[in-house]
Formats: structure tokens, C-alpha cells, sequence
């Protein structure tokens, strides 16, 4: 993704809401499947989804607390 100082446009903003939302659904499932979840766990399942987060987001969008 560009800089934070580019402009977004509506349609990718919507894109990364919705990548975003994907991998936050992925880590409450994670989180909620098992009852002693680890930063491991949360990256090998949801790791998928945190890149394509990572692609569809400025970087400044996307929270560095991945350990969850």
C-alpha cells in the first residue's frame, strides 16, 4: 500500500476495512476455539489475513500489536 500521505480513494478504503475485518474475525475465531491461544497460534491461523491486511492498508492504518 502507498504512504500514508497519498490519497485513498473510497473503493480502497472499503477494501481495507473489509481485509482489516477479515483478520480481526480471524483472531476472535482463534481466540474463541481455544481456551489458551498464543501469538503462535494467532499467526500460523490468521496469517493469511494479516497479510492481505497488511497489502490493502497504509501502513499507519494497520496496528503493529499482532501478538493477540
Amino acid at each position: 500500500m502507498k504512504t500514508s500521505t497519498d490519497f485513498i480513494s473510497k473503493s480502497k478504503r472499503e477494501k481495507c476495512w473489509k481485509s482489516r475485518d477479515a483478520f480481526w474475525e480471524c483472531v476472535t475465531d482463534v481466540i474463541a476455539k481455544n481456551s489458551e491461544p498464543d501469538d503462535k497460534l494467532v499467526r500460523k491461523q490468521c496469517n493469511k489475513q494479516r497479510k492481505l491486511y497488511e497489502e490493502m492498508c497504509p501502513r499507519i492504518w494497520v496496528s503493529s500489536l499482532y501478538g493477540i
